[in-house]
């Protein structure tokens, strides 16, 4: 993928962030410190920066020709009024789109089909949700269409802030040799919403542990992967047990959805 960071305002991370990087590295994927509570540590508080970006329905651009957006912004670049005369937008060529269902995605307009070149990804946004196994599919639509050099590529899901931000974050790491820490904050710098939810965290930290991949050389996933899906298959049964107990007593257990 030849993806050009976009200049940050400011010349180098702070002595606090590179040694907090230190740190970060030295902890295994098991350790008892959670992704949630290492960002606090960071710094990396969601409201932090002022957004960059004021103009309505216009993406977010995080790294040069990639961009990053919501639903309803998303439907707003495949419409015909987008480019019109004088308004000087990017020229978004490739949108992946990462929701719930499939009727969740934007529809390109009668006539224009041959403007846009689009992916879909179903996924909920679930700190149980297997992002790690969707994620070499979406860096290789990225990685094409920035190889391609024919227009932006547009990144989405319901609201900009934990799905697609989750995998445009992989993205940079995969193509910049950076950890979780340093994705994060560079995205922030651009969309400064972006906050994938917990589960999410944890699944780019170990993404990282391995090498921004989950095969192997010989094309099988790596023990690290199997084991977190065995953990994650028995975290989800857990949870169902617990919802239909609950359903089934006085107390109603509520599913954690994010949206």
């Amino acid at each position: 993928m030849l993806l050009e960071l976009l200049p940050s305002s400011k010349s180098s991370q702070s002595k606090q962030l590179r040694a907090a990087n230190v740190f970060y590295n030295t902890l295994s994927v098991k350790s008892s410190v959670k992704a949630m509570d290492y960002l606090k540590m960071v710094g990396a508080d969601p409201r932090a920066v002022p957004s960059k970006n004021k103009a309505p329905l216009v993406p977010d651009e995080i790294i040069h020709g990639l961009y990053l957006s919501d639903l309803s912004t998303a439907a707003a670049v495949m419409s015909p009024n987008y480019n019109a005369p004088g308004l000087n937008r990017p020229k978004i060529k490739y949108i992946l789109s990462i929701v719930s269902k499939p009727e969740q995605q934007p529809k390109i307009p009668p006539g224009r089909e041959s403007e846009f070149v689009t992916k879909l990804i179903v996924m909920r946004d679930l700190p149980t949700s297997n992002l790690l196994a969707i994620l070499h599919d979406a860096c290789k639509f990225l990685g094409d269409a920035a190889n391609n050099e024919d227009g932006g590529v547009l990144v989405h899901c319901h609201k900009g802030v934990s799905r697609s931000a989750a995998v445009v974050i992989a993205a940079i790491m995969h193509d910049k040799k950076l950890n979780y820490s340093q994705a994060l904050q560079h995205v922030r710098r651009f969309r400064s919403k972006v906050w994938p939810n917990e589960g999410f965290q944890k699944q780019l930290i170990l993404w990282y542990g391995m090498g921004c991949t989950i095969y192997d050389r010989e094309g099988k996933e790596k023990h690290e992967y199997v084991q977190w899906k065995a953990e994650n298959e028995a975290e989800i049964r857990q949870l169902e047990s617990s919802r239909t107990a609950g359903a089934q007593g006085d107390t109603i257990v509520p599913s954690t959805t994010f949206w």
